[in-house]
């Protein structure tokens, strides 16, 4: 299987809306019910709203990858510059793609665009309920720091 990691375009909008709502109806499912899942993803993974992050990404001023293979997108990772510090803002897969070692390919992909940044570290939160997402920022090398945790971010 080869994967390819390349920078967001704006038509990638709609593949990284349905990687969204995938991801999160797997991820959440036992966290939020099925009708906030659909809201949040079609608000905050809008395609409309997705493709104008395409300048930003041409321009250097955030970075935003998508993993692909032969069928098309299958997993994205969008990081930015946030008061706090360069921020993770969301990384996913389809279901079918996870343990595969994909995650950690848009991550080191992300890590590249933030040291030609001059930034060595940046940070994620997660809900505390999500396992997966825990184990798997464990297993790349993230830090818990419990100062940080507020309401159900982790």
């Amino acid at each position: 299987m080869d994967i390819k990691i390349r920078d967001f375009v704006s038509d990638d909008a709609e593949a990284v809306h349905a990687v969204a709502m995938k991801a999160w109806r797997v991820t959440y499912r036992d966290i939020y019910d099925a009708t906030f899942i659909e809201r949040y993803v079609n608000t905050y993974y809008a395609p409309e709203q997705t493709t104008q992050l395409a300048r930003r990404v041409r321009e250097g001023e955030i970075f935003f990858a998508v993993a692909e293979n032969e069928t098309g997108v299958i997993g994205f990772c969008n990081m930015g510059q946030t008061q706090q510090g360069m921020k993770l803002f969301r990384i996913y897969l389809l279901p079918e793609f996870l343990r595969q070692g994909i995650g950690g390919l848009l991550l080191a992909k992300g890590e590249q665009y933030l040291r030609k940044q001059g930034l060595g570290s940046y940070f994620c939160f997660v809900h505390n309920a999500n396992e997966l997402g825990k184990r798997f920022y464990e297993k790349q090398g993230f830090h818990h720091v419990l100062e940080r945790d507020h309401n159900d971010e982790w």
